[in-house]
């Protein structure tokens, strides 16, 4: 494990703002998550936990603790008959992963493409979009649990999903770190197509459409909407514009 000093956190945001954290490491493996954990109590230090930094603004002063960066990589597939199993590494993409599922035709997480972030992000606000909420399709969440100081395995039951909410950002604020998140995703499955967007935009089709072109479609209107991150784009780091676009 590499512990840097005062390293800049704007690169790590969405918005591109923000000072440097005093403590900064990047977890590649879950069995450097105690090491750095024991680093911050030795040294008395608070800990936040960055994932892909896109619900985030960091003030100038940045932080005088240690940022710990889970960069929790890879991909599991497993064939179950009609659903596949994917383990996914908290550190992946998220858009990225939906992509490759339905690049596999597998359905699940079609609808919640161009959401911005990690998939370690995904179960700790129940991530939702156009008909589809994560929770529908996660089995289990691997995480490090800070009071029993041990790898655990919460089922969709322990982790009371609700709307935008689960125990990672309500009763159990701060104590589990994810670090891997088990789906289920099913084959032949039928494209969801009931947010009214999705409705609209397919009116008039004579055929179900395929999970790649519900992709397409969610991408398109996100987009129409400014609700996707272009590399580039000024705009997407405008907070004047990012209120904007939630008010509206």
């Amino acid at each position: 494990m590499d512990i840097k000093q005062f390293i800049p956190l704007a690169p790590y945001t969405s918005l591109q703002v923000g000072g440097p954290a005093r403590y900064f490491t990047e977890i590649t493996h879950e069995s450097e998550v105690p090491e750095a954990l024991g680093f911050a109590a030795d040294q008395s230090l608070h800990i936040f936990i960055l994932g892909g930094g896109s619900n985030l603004v960091v003030p100038d002063e940045g932080f005088p603790g240690l940022v710990i960066r889970l960069s929790i990589r890879g991909i599991d597939w497993t064939d179950d008959g009609d659903s596949v199993t994917a383990i996914a590494g908290s550190g992946e993409e998220w858009d990225a992963f939906v992509e490759a599922a339905v690049e596999r035709g597998l359905s699940g997480i079609e609808c919640l493409s161009g959401i911005p972030g990690l998939v370690g992000g995904t179960p700790v606000q129940n991530v939702g979009a156009y008909g589809q909420e994560v929770s529908e399709t996660i089995r289990s969440v691997h995480a490090y649990d800070r009071q029993q100081k041990r790898i655990v395995q919460l089922s969709n039951a322990e982790c009371s999903f609700r709307y935008r909410t689960s125990i990672f950002n309500t009763t159990e604020r701060d104590r589990y770190i994810v670090l891997r998140v088990r789906f289920a995703l099913s084959r032949d499955g039928k494209p969801a197509i009931c947010y009214p967007d999705l409705q609209r935009y397919f009116a008039g089709s004579n055929s179900r459409p395929a999970l790649s072109e519900i992709r397409k479609a969610v991408l398109e209107i996100r987009t129409g909407k400014g609700m996707v991150i272009v590399p580039g784009d000024p705009d997407c780091r405008s907070v004047k514009l990012v209120l904007q676009k939630i008010r509206s």
